[in-house]
């Protein structure tokens, strides 16, 4: 295993495509300093070669996904499994499923507890973004959307809007269950580049050799589109990734507002009072930097 492991948790919608994408464009840079990079193929950025398997809430023993872990984690191209690695993956604390049923990541203590027990050590440094939560489930939602049938947003949202737990309690568990030797939590007002977020996560980088990616991945979908989509999913038609991106690309001109998924100007001033609050119990909480 890696003597040294840092974790970029991601969180879904908060630019982890585009932190994947910046470990691919800084690869040279990042092996130089005497690391290596784990990432997923997703969103663009084929090289990836990360494929982390973790507990849903419904597994009951985590042995089983152990072996799979270690060898992913320890693959390496340039053959150097011994050396540091920067890990990124948003899925380490679960899927979108769970927030239209009201639950926030409910799987999130096992899944760190299954990879904290596969890497054998604990992460020197774990960085996640934090995002409002009204923005956060509107484009969670959309992006589920893109991929597979779902269903009307108007009946998930009383989900969202009493939501079991946030922000607050997941760092609190990454804190106590994956336990970095530093814990990192940004803002995603405040997040910035992605090459200064990987500075931030690896401080031994040179900063000032690291690029910033010059493209972005994810085209988003105009509500058009997402209902061009929703139609030919409920036909029962199997799009392929390429196919479903050629028509978010087609239809970006079309920026009318169909109300394909928005929140009331009540609800989301209701989601962003949560999440300020959050924020401040946040900033009362000890054990990590908030940025």
């Amino acid at each position: 295993m890696s003597n040294k492991v840092h974790v970029h948790i991601g969180a879904h919608r908060t630019g982890t495509s585009s932190f994947q994408l910046c470990l691919d464009v800084n690869r040279d840079v990042i092996r130089a300093a005497g690391y290596r990079e784990g990432f997923p193929s997703r969103d663009g950025v084929s090289s990836g070669q990360l494929s982390l398997r973790l507990p849903q809430p419904r597994h009951k023993e985590i042995e089983e996904f152990l072996p799979r872990i270690r060898r992913q984690v320890a693959r390496d191209p340039m053959n150097y499994p011994t050396h540091p690695i920067v890990i990124s993956e948003e899925n380490i604390i679960g899927g979108l499923f769970h927030f239209q049923q009201g639950q926030f990541y409910p799987a999130a203590e096992k899944r760190f507890r299954t990879l904290n027990t596969a890497l054998e050590t604990t992460p020197e440094h774990a960085l996640i973004v934090v995002r409002d939560y009204g923005p956060l489930y509107v484009s969670c939602f959309r992006q589920r959307a893109v991929d597979r049938k779902v269903g009307n947003f108007r009946d998930a949202v009383p989900h969202y809007l009493a939501m079991d737990r946030g922000w607050p309690e997941l760092v609190t568990a990454i804190r106590s269950v994956l336990q970095p030797r530093h814990l990192t939590v940004v803002r995603y007002e405040n997040r910035g580049e992605s090459r200064k977020l990987l500075s931030l996560l690896v401080p031994d980088l040179p900063v000032d050799q690291l690029i910033e990616p010059e493209r972005t991945l994810n085209v988003r979908g105009t509500d058009a589109a997402m209902i061009a989509l929703q139609k030919r999913y409920e036909t029962g038609e199997d799009m392929s990734r390429w196919d479903r991106r050629k028509l978010l690309e087609d239809m970006a001109g079309d920026t009318r507002n169909l109300g394909f998924a928005e929140f009331t100007d009540t609800e989301a001033k209701a989601l962003s009072l949560r999440y300020q609050q959050d924020l401040e119990r946040l900033a009362d909480m000890d054990g990590f930097t908030l940025i």
